[in-house]
């Protein structure tokens, strides 16, 4: 009996260490398990807010934004990549993407990624004064303007710029700039003895370039024995001027119209406004860009505005002020009645106005209705002179005012006891035998 007591208890024990091994086999962490998890990294607890697991380790990724074998904390990128911005990033498809060029980033305003580089973009420069086609602001503000993605010297600002006078370089010294011109002292003239800067102000006495002008009346090299002539001037007359062929597409100076003087205001001298683009200069005027038009001083829209000069005989849209009316005409941008459309239209006759009653218009003229007569009324009765259309029945001495006074009526007749200080007419349904007559007092 004890032994069996011994053994039972034994048995107990063994069965009590076999419970409690289970035990602690079930809450132990292996930390391979958790090598990424953010809420239990490494068997460690969760990690910080924005922070990631990362073998087993809590991992920064803003410390690893661009860390190729740990980029971002997801680990190392595949051969070639590069990590920007915590993502693994293949270059090579990224040579021409502006958002991401190269992998590096995107590109700044007004620079596109071309073979996995940011350049400027030469066509969103065209006019920018700040870096003209991407070479930089133009070196002389006010005096040239970016065109084209090119300084290009504005005539206008350089009349009297002895610097670079009318475009054509610096005057000599002792000249000075005068539209356009350099000029010399008195008694001095311009003489050039060699190419572009040679130029000097010379003794008119003893300089080399003393002349005749009579025999330099069209040399552009010496015009008029005063020097040679800029930039796209000719010899007339022995005085240098601005020559139109050599600015057909010149828009400071379209067609040389800025020293032409007595310019048609619809043609400005200066074609750089700009709407939506630049004025252009073509074939010596100034034109708007396509789908614009010239109007009210400036390049407008179409459909915003009309142009009074393209419809000056426009009967649709007489000079932008709308239709002309029916039978008229527009002419230098005002409507006139037509008397030709006029000649049968008794409302209008002859564009003279309305026809009276009982009358019509025959060939441009007023005329009695068939059935009825003209009259004219004597001298000294109420409207002495004027001539009315009565009913061919009644043609009496006085012949009054019918129309006026009896409308729809078949005739009127001088009323009894009628006296020229007191006309008393009747208006009368019938005929002049057998009718029936109302009363009638003018006023």
């Amino acid at each position: 009996m004890v032994t069996t007591g011994i053994r039972g208890a034994a048995l107990v024990l063994m069965l009590s260490a076999m419970s409690c091994a289970n035990q602690v086999e079930v809450s132990r962490c292996y930390p391979d398990d958790h090598a990424r998890d953010s809420t239990n990294c490494g068997c460690n607890g969760p990690v910080p807010a924005e922070f990631r697991c990362f073998a087993g380790q809590s991992c920064d990724p803003r410390e690893h934004a661009r860390d190729v074998l740990n980029c971002g904390c997801n680990g190392e990128c595949n051969s070639g990549h590069v990590c920007t911005d915590g993502s693994c990033c293949n270059p090579e498809n990224h040579r021409l993407d502006d958002a991401l060029c190269f992998c590096r980033g995107p590109c700044a305003k007004g620079e596109r990624c071309l073979d996995g580089e940011c350049i400027c973009d030469r066509k969103l420069h065209l006019d920018d004064e700040a870096n003209c086609g991407c070479h930089g602001p133009c070196p002389h503000p006010g005096l040239e303007e970016c065109i084209g993605g090119e300084c290009l010297c504005v005539y206008s600002a350089n009349l009297d710029n002895s610097a670079n006078c009318g475009c054509n370089g610096a005057c000599p010294e002792q000249a000075v700039c005068r539209n356009g011109h350099c000029e010399c002292p008195a008694g001095f003239i311009l003489c050039s003895t060699g190419g572009t800067g040679t130029a000097r102000c010379d003794p008119v006495l003893t300089s080399p370039c003393a002349c005749n002008p009579e025999d330099h009346v069209s040399d552009a090299a010496n015009c008029g024995c005063s020097g040679p002539c800029g930039s796209g001037e000719r010899c007339h007359d022995g005085r240098c001027q601005c020559d139109p062929l050599l600015h057909l597409e010149d828009p400071f100076n379209c067609g040389c119209n800025l020293l032409s003087g007595g310019v048609d205001a619809s043609q400005p001298l200066d074609c750089t406004e700009r709407f939506d683009g630049r004025r252009a200069c073509q074939d010596g005027q100034c034109v708007c860009p396509a789908g614009t038009l010239w109007c009210d001083g400036q390049c407008t829209s179409k459909t915003q505005c009309c142009d009074k000069f393209q419809h000056l005989s426009d009967v649709a849209n007489c000079a932008c002020k709308g239709p002309c009316a029916e039978g008229s005409y527009c002419q230098n941008g005002a409507c006139y009645c037509d008397p030709l459309d006029h000649q049968s239209d008794s409302k209008n006759c002859a564009c003279k106005g309305p026809c009276a009653i009982n009358k019509q218009c025959d060939q441009g003229a007023c005329v009695c209705q068939p059935g009825f007569t003209a009259c004219w009324v004597k001298d000294g009765w109420p409207n002495a002179g004027a001539v009315y259309c009565v009913d061919a029945q009644y043609t009496g001495a006085v012949c009054p005012d019918c129309v006026r006074l009896c409308p729809g009526s078949d005739f009127c007749s001088q009323a009894p006891g009628s006296v020229k200080t007191d006309m008393k007419f009747q208006c009368c349904v019938g005929t002049a035998t057998s009718s029936k007559c109302t009363p009638w007092s003018t006023e």
